[in-house]
């Protein structure tokens, strides 16, 4: 991977390479990311109020979405303009926080629901999934209405500060610096993922911050496609099926714990699940999409 990342340059490719240069420095960085914000802080908004009112999966699984989304803005913020983002990251990371464990149960009871019809003894543990989610739900939607007033105003204090002007090639430069530090940290991760669960955790993490970052300078950094988001994609939602087990299984193991009487019948369930993530573990491919080509020299070269 290493190897593939240098690139021998030309006087064609040079040339490339200086025209690229210019067209980062040429991009207005503060106006484009305060714009992305705005946007962004919208799109949040509205989605918050979707899960208040009913915090079905659909809105859960899309303000999550929108949260790493305004979190890679953020972070392009604070690196490109100096802006202080402590505050809103904070508060990105609580509504993340705060909606995690109604995702899992959701994800847990789709499981669930799934091995159901060869596995009828799961019939007590689906119950408990389902009161867990009525529990989780009623504390998202208490917890999203207190909190709704500080993160917008967050939102809109960031989005005024990156409006001060920063100089072209210094910021062109930051954004690169930003994206080849996001990805040199995920492919690192991406190697050590089978050591544990804790690794792959962390890599799909580092996956999804590069991801994220990606898709936000699409459009104005030469190179990043479509094609490779979605290969990234794809990764972290493989990562994503290892993970929703593993929660699966410990939360089958704590279930279990506390009814030692229907251990016997569930052991069989659990030793499934056990080999299904092993299986899906094995089967992983853990290095980490190259990006297009005239990205990796913009990398490399910028």
């Amino acid at each position: 991977m290493r190897s593939a990342m240098k690139v021998i340059p030309t006087d064609g490719m040079k040339r490339d390479e200086s025209s690229r240069a210019r067209a980062m420095q040429s991009i207005a960085w503060p106006a484009f990311l305060a714009d992305a914000l705005r946007g962004s802080s919208r799109r949040h908004e509205d989605l918050r109020r979707r899960c208040m009112h009913k915090a079905s999966k659909r809105s859960i699984h899309d303000l999550r979405i929108e949260t790493r989304r305004q979190l890679a803005l953020v972070a392009l913020a604070g690196e490109v303009c100096g802006a202080p983002t402590d505050k809103i990251c904070r508060s990105l990371e609580r509504c993340m926080h705060d909606t995690t464990k109604l995702r899992d149960a959701r994800v847990q009871l789709d499981q669930v629901e799934a091995m159901f019809p060869e596995h009828p003894e799961l019939r007590a543990f689906r119950r408990r999934s389902r009161k867990w989610i009525d529990c989780h739900r009623a504390d998202i939607e208490r917890k999203l209405g207190r909190r709704k007033k500080k993160l917008s105003k967050h939102a809109r204090s960031l989005a005024a500060v990156v409006r001060v002007p920063s100089e072209g090639r210094q910021a062109g430069l930051t954004v690169v610096h930003v994206l080849r530090a996001a990805f040199v940290d995920a492919r690192k991760l991406s190697l050590l993922a089978h050591q544990s669960g804790e690794q792959l955790h962390r890599a799909r993490l580092a996956l999804k911050r590069l991801r994220y970052r990606a898709e936000a300078l699409r459009g104005v950094v030469p190179g990043v496609t479509v094609a490779w988001t979605k290969k990234l994609h794809r990764m972290q939602g493989a990562m994503g099926d290892i993970h929703d087990l593993a929660i699966l299984a410990r939360r089958l193991a704590e279930y279990m714990e506390q009814r030692p009487h229907e251990g016997r019948r569930l052991r069989g369930v659990q030793i499934i699940i056990a080999n299904r993530e092993q299986r899906l573990l094995r089967a992983f491919q853990s290095r980490l999409p190259l990006p297009p080509t005239q990205l990796r020299r913009i990398l490399v070269a910028l």
